[in-house]
Order: structure tokens, then C-alpha cells, then sequence
């Protein structure tokens, strides 16, 4: 929702920041219309390297740079077209009319993910140079060599309806380019151009790399591209076209190299597939994905992996990971129904496959089946899943403070080596994601010798990053030690300073301040379940009092502080659950607040965990103190970071509790009526002292532990991201 109305604005905006692109005078009415068209493209192509990078906004250095690209670029090759000497009026307009092609072809690569940004230069350049190529008669293969894969199929799919040489060999080079440059793309290219010499070599390989584009594009068998299919005399060719015209063909699909190499027959499948019992598909699929990963170490890369994992997330989704939460109030013996006879190892992929989705309660549920009937030790059963998804696992296990209870499982070897893993290579490319998952997991390590151990593994790659003289890339390294040392009490730093990212420790009252009204705005979420009316109905008995004022109406209220700072709350009323009235209601004050250009700076979620993806839509860039004490909350803070990466969050890793959400937040709010800045340190000692009764709140994790977080904001504000 918020990224449709992004852009919307974008929409609206643009074409006033685009409204100096150059403007031509033709003596064509049909020129002067396609002239129109293409400054329209300008737009949208601006447009799109926004939808796929926020950060460029109007004003910073790369929104200008490519801003500049887009215009200057396509107004030169328009000054081109319109100033080529002897040429007609019609091939004037054919020119344009191709040009207006090449914007809405590179409009959908961008949209896509097949080109980038720093394409467009390039590309720009290189069509202009193609029209000199026509104008010549030469060939184009030595131009279109010299690009790379997405921007030779955007030349080629602009030029199918022009006439050169040596097409045919075009085609193929930029086919085979994109083998290897992005494959995901390569069935898409091969339909538009089936007539590639090369397409039954491709068609061969591709079956081997992405089969399931291949299956999916078989089932369009009357097409140029079908046929080829069809007459391929390649057999695992031939096997994906027959599954792709069988009714259960999807549900065979994940035991492709199975069936392949004859291990596996589709009556066997279809006898576990057909079962009432759900756990026999499963369980094959299961003992399957354990099978493919012991042979990956081998160098033995089985067919259709992504198959399997697709089949084994919408089983895991579906029908477990929904029944389970749905049966959240039911007795263990009813909700837990769908467990009974799963192994340790198919229970543990239901925890890492189902890691978005699981309600608390659900994964705690789950995590205690994993050792009840068994003596297997967690170490053996990270070795017979073959280490799948570990660090996943790990995390997760933090996420629910169960991790030092999984490491108490085995030997003290055997962690010390899973840590060393876990911790490994984390300067690569792509993995901040693994650096944020044990920036995370450290803080909720309560064994002092373990977490010992994780510093010793990063402090060793500190030591041998200071070997490596290439000390201008920002080492993550650097960043875990520092901060696993604060925590530590080794070094008395202030991260906010170091790293010169927004306060962690203290959050300034006049930080929050809406900078047109002046005032500290708040939004609560309520939910409609008789939890989220008591949440509620404890809400306003903290403000039923001579410091504010409350407004409402059929859907949501409006509470204004009468004394001290300025407040400015909002929170919708908690309608009927069943009807989704609740959800409605949030949507129609989302609306008057965007309608009066209103952003709250304070977001408060109040209800349980499954109510929480709801909320979590809502969160942008203006909330600079988000609130979430839902169970579990902990959990989704990469969906919070996502779209506020500086935002001060307090959440809890198990339990949340109206009891003990309710003071803090009414503890905040009455500090920043009061005009006091929140200091996180001496706030958190005093709720210590208040809920030392209540085992609860040890789950609860300021802003200033929130050290995922802190890596995020540290590791871009030092480093600078290339597009």
C-alpha cells in the first residue's frame, strides 16, 4: 500500500522535475506526437529507477546524476534524429518511434532487476551508435559484443521489427550472454526470439539451470518456442515438457532429478502426493531437499532445487505453519494434531522454512517436540539436515531466546565450531544480512563463555583484515567488534558518535517534533479481539484525565495534550474482529493523515504477533520511535529496519503482555508530554526495578541492544552502495 502511493507521488511529481527536458519543434504533427510520447517515457523510466531505489530522492547526488542520464541522454539522441541530414519524414518518425521502444524496453528491465542504473549510460551510447551502424550498412555483432547481456536483449527487442545482416547471430551471442549473465531472464529472451540457431543448445543447458522456466514456458506448447521444445531430442528436456502437461505436473516438479536418474518413479510420488495423510508428501520431500544437500558439497548440483523449496514453502505455509496458528487458543492436543509423528529433522525444516510466518507460540511449540522424544543431541541434528538454513536456525533461536538452550544440546566442541561458522566469511558479497544475524543473536546469548567465544572468532578476522591493504572497504568485522565490546563493558564508547549514526542511547524530545505543526505526533495500532479491546480500553483510562483532550468518531480517535509539549495522538477504535473492521478503520486514518499531510514520528502496535504484518505496512520513513509488544516482536525487526533504518525500536523476543506494555508506554509518553528526552539507560534501570516481578520483561530489548540495527545504520553510513 505504501509503495503504491509512493508512486503516485512519483506519478504526479516528476513531470514537473522532468518539465525542462529539451523541447522540439518538427514540421511533423506526427513527430511533435511521438516527441510528447518520449518525454513521457523520460518520466516513467526515472520513475522506475526510483520504484527500484528509494533512496534516490530529489535532491541527493544520485537522484541527480541519473535524473541527468535519463534527460540529457534521450534529448541528444532526439537532436540526433531530428537533425540527420538527407533523411525523410517517415524514416524521421521511424527512428523516434524506435527510440520510444528502447524507453519501454529498458523501463522493464529496470522494473525486472535485468538492468541497473549504470546501464543506461551505456546503453544511450551504444544505441546512438547503432543508428550510425544502419546509416553505413555494417553489421552490429561488434557493437552489441561489446555490451553486456541486458542491455544487447533491450537493443535487440527494440530492433525486431528492423531488418540487418546478421541478425541471426545477434540474437544468439545475447541469448548465450544471458546463460550466464541472468538466466532467470533467458526463457523470456528465447520466446521472443525462438528462431536463434543456437536455441536447442540453450534449450538443453537451460533445462539444467532453470528448469522451472522451462516447464512453465513448455505448457505454451503451441508456440514457436513450445515446438522447439517439443522436437528437442534432449531427454531431461523431454521429461520437463511431459510433467508440464500433466495435472499433478507442479506436485512432481520438485523430484525432477529424482525421476531423472531413475530413483524415484511418478507412481511413487503420486501414491505420497495422493495420501490423506499430508505428513507422506511432505515427509518425501523433506528426506528429499536432505538428499540434495549432502550431494552439493560433492560438487553434485541436483536439477530443480528451487522447485523443491517453492513445494516445501507453500506445504510448510499452508498446511502447517496456518493450522498451527489458527488453533493458537485450542489445547495442545488439538493445535499439536498436525505434529505428531514428524521427525526431528522434518520438524526443524518446519521452523526455518516457516520463519516468517510462525506465531510465537507456534515455533516454541515446535522447538520443544524437537528433543521430547528423543536423545539426539542439536549438533547430530544440524548434520543429518546437512546444515540447512543453520544460521537461519540460530538466529531465529535468538529471536526467541532458545539459542542458549539449543547450544547447551552439545558438546562444547561441537558449538565452538558451529559459532566459528556461524560467524564466517562475512566480508563477502551479499552477506550483510548473515553479519545482521549474528549481530542480533549476541545479545541474546546468556552463556558469557559462548558469547566469548563469537567475539575471539571476530576479533581473529580483525586481525587478519589488518594483514589486508585494502583498507578502504568497510570491514564488518571492524563494526561487530566494536560493538560486541561495548556491550561487553571492554571499551566506553558512544556508537552514535563513532559511527556517526543517529542516537541509540537517548532519544532528543525535539527529534520527534513534526517540523510543520511543531507538535509530537503518535499513532497506535488496536486490533478488534477482546485482547486488543482491553489493550484499548486500558489506552484511554491513562489519558482519561485534565491532560488531554479526546476526539472521536465511528472509526478512530484523536487525543490532544492540554498541558506540557504538544501531542497529537491517533489510533483507530478496535471494530469487530471477525469483520476485519479494525484493518478498515486503520486504512481510513491512514488516509486523513496522508490527506493532511500528517506523519507520526511515534508508531505503537498494539496486539498479538499475527496482527503485527498488518502494522508492520504502515511503518515509514518519518517514525523515528517504533513501539511493537507483540509476542515475538523481536523477530520481525529486518521488516522494520527495512523501511525506517534509523528508527529507535523497542520490542520483546517472547512474550508480550498488556501489563507490562501499557506502563512503558504510558511511561514514554507522559516523559515526552513532559518535554524530557528519552534516556534509554536510565529508562530501562527504572522499568527494571518496576517489573523485576515479572520474568517477562528480560525479554524486552532497547534501542541501545538492538545491535542488528545499529550494523545496519553503521555499515551505510560508512560504506557507499555502487548501483
Amino acid at each position: 500500500m505504501k509503495i503504491a502511493r509512493q508512486f503516485i507521488i512519483l506519478l504526479v511529481a516528476l513531470p514537473g522535475i522532468i518539465a525542462h527536458a529539451q523541447t522540439f519543434a518538427p514540421d511533423s504533427l506526427l513527430r511533435k506526437e511521438i516527441h510528447q510520447s518520449i518525454k513521457q517515457r523520460q518520466i516513467n523510466l526515472m520513475n522506475a529507477l526510483i520504484f527500484q531505489n528509494p533512496s534516490f530522492t530529489p535532491g541527493n547526488s544520485d537522484y541527480s546524476y541519473f535524473h541527468s542520464i535519463i534527460i540529457k541522454g534521450v534529448d541528444s539522441l532526439q537532436f540526433a534524429i531530428e537533425q540527420a541530414p538527407k533523411v525523410y519524414f517517415t524514416e524521421k518518425s521511424a527512428r523516434l518511434s524506435r527510440l520510444s521502444a528502447l524507453l519501454d524496453y529498458s523501463i522493464a528491465a529496470i522494473l525486472s532487476g535485468l538492468m541497473k542504473p549504470n546501464d543506461l549510460p551505456n546503453l544511450f551510447s551504444a544505441y546512438k551508435a547503432i543508428q550510425v551502424c544502419f546509416d553505413q550498412h555494417l553489421k552490429l555483432l561488434p557493437l552489441i559484443a561489446n555490451q553486456n547481456a541486458p542491455i544487447g536483449l533491450v537493443m535487440l527487442e527494440t530492433l525486431k521489427q528492423s531488418d540487418f545482416p546478421d541478425r541471426s547471430v545477434c540474437t544468439s551471442f545475447v541469448l548465450r550472454n544471458l546463460l550466464s549473465y541472468a538466466p532467470d531472464h533467458l526463457i523470456r529472451a528465447m520466446y521472443e526470439f525462438p528462431d536463434a540457431n543456437n536455441v536447442y543448445t540453450l534449450l538443453q543447458l537451460s533445462a539444467r539451470i532453470v528448469p522451472e522456466d522451462l516447464y512453465n514456458y513448455s505448457q505454451a506448447s503451441a508456440s514457436a518456442l513450445g515446438k522447439r521444445i517439443s522436437n528437442s531430442k534432449d531427454s531431461l528436456v523431454q521429461l520437463i515438457n511431459t510433467l508440464s502437461g500433466l495435472p499433478d505436473g507442479q506436485r512432481l516438479m520438485p523430484f525432477l532429478d529424482e525421476l531423472f536418474h531413475h530413483r524415484l518413479s511418478i507412481s511413487e510420488i503420486r501414491t505420497a502426493s495422493a495420501s490423506p495423510d499430508i505428513n507422506l508428501y511432505y515427509r518425501l520431500l523433506v528426506k528429499t531437499r536432505i538428499t540434495y544437500l549432502q550431494r552439493i558439497p560433492k560438487h553434485d548440483t541436483p536439477v530443480a532445487m528451487k522447485s523443491l523449496e517453492a513445494r516445501l514453502q507453500t506445504m510448510v505455509s499452508h498446511d502447517y505453519v496456518h493450522v498451527l496458528n489458527a488453533l493458537h487458543s485450542q489445547p495442545d492436543a488439538v493445535r499439536l494434531k498436525i505434529l505428531n509423528g514428524l521427525s526431528p529433522e522434518e520438524l526443524y525444516e518446519l521452523c526455518v522454512i516457516g520463519v516468517d510466518e510462525l506465531y510465537t507460540s507456534s515455533y516454541l511449540k515446535i522447538y520443544q517436540r524437537l528433543f521430547s522424544s528423543t536423545q539426539l543431541g542439536s549438533y547430530e541434528l544440524l548434520k543429518r539436515v546437512g546444515f540447512d538454513h543453520f544460521k537461519r536456525f540460530l538466529k531465529m533461536a535468538s529471536a526467541y531466546n532458545t539459542l542458549d538452550d539449543f547450544l547447551s544440546r552439545m558438546d562444547q566442541q561441537d558449538a565452538n565450531q558451529l559459532l566459528h561458522d556461524f560467524v564466517a566469511e562475512l566480508n563477502q558479497s551479499n552477506s550483510l544480512e548473515d553479519a545482521v544475524d549474528v549481530a542480533e543473536s549476541y545479545g541474546s546469548i546468556r552463556n558469557a563463555s559462548l558469547r566469548q567465544t563469537i567475539l575471539s572468532e571476530v576479533q581473529e578476522e580483525v586481525r587478519k583484515k589488518s594483514l589486508n591493504t585494502n583498507s578502504s572497504v568497510v570491514n564488518i568485522y571492524d563494526l561487530l567488534n566494536t560493538i560486541f565490546k561495548t556491550y561487553e563493558g571492554q571499551e566506553h564508547q558512544d556508537l552514535s558518535t563513532l559511527f556517526g549514526i543517529p542516537q541509540i542511547y537517548r532519544l532528543q524530545n525535539s527529534y520527534l517534533l513534526d517540523a510543520r505543526t511543531g507538535a509530537i505526533i503518535i499513532r497506535h495500532f488496536f486490533y478488534g479481539d477482546p485482547d486488543g479491546r482491553k489493550a484499548f480500553d486500558a489506552f484511554i483510562s491513562a489519558i482519561k484525565n485534565d491532560s488531554w483532550k479526546i476526539v472521536k468518531n465511528d472509526l478512530w480517535l484523536k487525543a490532544v495534550s492540554l498541558k506540557g509539549r504538544s501531542i497529537v495522538m491517533y489510533a483507530n477504535l478496535p471494530l469487530d474482529d471477525n469483520t476485519n473492521k479494525a484493518e478498515e478503520a486503520q486504512e481510513a486514518l491512514t488516509k486523513y493523515l496522508d490527506q493532511q499531510d500528517i506523519h507520526p514520528s511515534v508508531l505503537i502496535h498494539r496486539g498479538h504477533s499475527y496482527y503485527l504484518k498488518n502494522t508492520l505496512k504502515y511503518i515509514t520513513v518519518e517514525n523515528k520511535l517504533i513501539f511493537l509488544g507483540s509476542c515475538g516482536g523481536y523477530h520481525n525487526l529486518n521488516l522494520v529496519f527495512k523501511n525506517s533504518p534509523s528508527a529507535s525500536v523497542i520490542t520483546t523476543k517472547q512474550e508480550g503482555s498488556l501489563v507490562i506494555n501499557q506502563p512503558m508506554i504510558a511511561s514514554i509518553i507522559e516523559q515526552l508530554r513532559q518535554g524530557k528526552d528519552l534516556d534509554w539507560i536510565r529508562i530501562w534501570k527504572e522499568w527494571t526495578i518496576l517489573f523485576r516481578k515479572d520474568s517477562r520483561f528480560v525479554d524486552y530489548i532497547p534501542p541501545y541492544r538492538n545491535f542488528g540495527a545499529i550494523l545496519i545504520v553503521a555499515y551505510n553510513k560508512l560504506s557507499h552502495k555502487s548501483y
